[in-house]
């Protein structure tokens, strides 16, 4: 009876393991990356920008940027260009042997030396305003490191405030490091709560003589205000209720009676080189000088899936002339890596053709690069998406345990393989409880023990178990394929060894 109820439960699993076949069934799939979703790690001359139906692109960087800037000074021109702002005061020399970008930088060096500006009633800062997101970045090549030079000073009195409480912002020097303060400037939505004070210093101090990037950005979604250096975030707080996110926001405001000019480089000793506020909050930071020729992005490191995949093909969406050219990079592994890896190898292929190394084809993470070789610089060149096919790595077929023979001092389990090709072997759970399979009893290990694949095809594969006699034992199995995928867990059996299960069948004073 025995025999053919193991018999019908070997016809069965071979049954429905001919239905499945021997390999995994490989479906193609496509993964698309818009332009819009990719976050840009580092880049030259190439920029995320919008067509005229609003959809996002990346292009060369000679066409307005999707940022929204309040205020813009490249100190290129001579006459400031200031949407949003009167200038009543401008004296400043225009530098051309050291500058970060483009051909003059803004030298502040004398005690006349400084800008006044009056917000608008379009600007963020108008007296009265709800500011919103916002930001303020600039490049500084400080020469000397004294205390209360001034990038920006926003601080008045309310004329009709009694008590000489000041308002407003300032970036300035403290301690040879720069620091960013806000008094009575953030307040909680109802007006009836303020944070008095605010003081954001940098880690280290500043550099003189090299330029660097510096910039604060608030977020009013959440009450995020970080500060950030050379591209990299040094300090976040949270201004809510209790200092932690998800409470409770404190919003930006300005108080309408500030009676104050916004200042840029009063008192400095240093260069200046592209100040910009924005309306909204940024956290990634294109460092690099702008070059109009031969440009390139690289892209922040994607985790496509779960498991592992193998690519087919990638291709770009986009649209460029016959006479420029794209070139395109990525770089896969099994293993997370970070952007600025230099040990991996990039893999440049010929977007209009697709092959692909077979070497370079695997993995979980990937990373892209582009570079683009336009004609002239006022080629249209847009790339809007970046496309993947790729065949899943599915997760492995679940084993079949067909018989366990309970022994003295251990068990035989006998088990269904998986059917895959690519099955490096088995992971044997045991333990005292069902479902709970923490346990270190086994003369081969503590669970789970892996096993290597010994059997091919629907050959039945056996392992024995030395554990403790008459103890219980719940017993599971899953496969584990070459990438470190596994299935999940067979159905369970249950065993006890015994000293009765002995050659004998029998024992005699244990």
């Amino acid at each position: 009876m025995k025999k053919n109820t193991f018999s019908i439960i070997f016809l069965t699993l071979f049954i429905l393991n001919l239905a499945y076949g021997l390999k995994k069934f490989e479906m193609e799939n496509y993964y698309e990356i818009k332009a819009s979703d990719i976050r840009i790690f580092n880049s030259v001359g190439l920029q995320l920008k919008k067509d005229e139906t609003g959809k996002t692109f990346i292009g060369l960087g000679n066409e307005k940027s999707l940022e929204e800037v309040e205020l813009g000074i490249d100190f290129e021109e001579e006459k400031l260009n200031l949407n949003n702002y009167s200038l009543l005061y401008n004296n400043f020399i225009r530098n051309s042997y050291e500058r970060y970008a483009g051909n003059f930088s803004g030298k502040f060096v004398f005690s006349d030396h400084y800008i006044a500006l009056k917000p608008n009633l379009n600007s963020i800062f108008y007296p009265g305003n709800e500011v919103g997101s916002f930001t303020i970045e600039f490049w500084l090549y400080p020469y000397k490191n004294y205390d209360y030079q001034y990038v920006v000073n926003y601080l008045g009195e309310d004329i009709t405030d009694t008590e000489g409480k000041r308002y407003g912002f300032s970036i300035y020097t403290e301690n040879g490091r720069l620091t960013f303060t806000f008094e009575n400037f953030f307040f909680h939505s109802d007006k009836s709560k303020v944070k008095e004070v605010i003081k954001l210093s940098e880690e280290k101090p500043l550099i003189l003589y090299k330029w660097e990037h510096h910039a604060i950005s608030y977020d009013s979604k959440t009450g995020r205000l970080s500060i950030f250096r050379n591209g990299i975030e040094e300090k976040t707080i949270w201004l809510t209720e209790n200092g932690k996110r998800g409470r409770s926001i404190f919003y930006p405001y300005v108080n309408p009676y500030l009676n104050s000019s916004l200042l840029i480089g009063k008192r400095g000793y240093f260069l200046l080189d592209n100040f910009k506020v924005l309306k909204e909050f940024k956290e990634n930071y294109n460092l690099r000088k702008f070059y109009s020729e031969e440009a390139f992005f690289v892209s922040h490191v994607f985790k496509i899936t779960e498991n592992c995949f193998t690519i087919k093909e990638i291709n770009l969406t986009g649209k460029y002339d016959n006479f420029s050219f794209i070139k395109l990079g990525y770089r896969i592994s099994k293993d997370v890596f970070s952007p600025d890896d230099n040990k991996l190898k990039w893999v440049y292929i010929n977007p209009r053709d697709y092959r692909l190394p077979l070497e370079f084809t695997e993995g979980k993470y990937i990373q892209f690069k582009l570079v683009f070789y336009p004609e002239t610089v006022d080629n249209d060149i847009r790339v809007y998406s970046i496309g993947i096919k790729y065949i899943l790595d599915e997760t492995p077929y679940v084993p079949q345990i067909v018989k366990t023979i309970p022994l003295d001092g251990g068990v035989e389990i006998y088990w269904m393989p998986s059917p895959e090709e690519d099955i490096e072997g088995y992971e044997i759970y045991y333990g005292h409880k069902s479902k709970n399979y923490i346990c270190n009893d086994a003369e081969e290990g503590p669970s789970p023990i892996f096993v290597k694949k010994t059997t091919k095809g629907f050959e039945l594969q056996k392992f024995k178990l030395s554990l403790m006699n008459e103890k219980p034992y719940f017993i599971s199995i899953r496969t584990v394929d070459r990438n470190g995928h596994k299935s999940p867990y067979s159905q369970e059996v249950f065993v006890r060894p015994s000293t009765v299960f002995s050659e004998n069948k029998f024992s005699v004073g244990r």
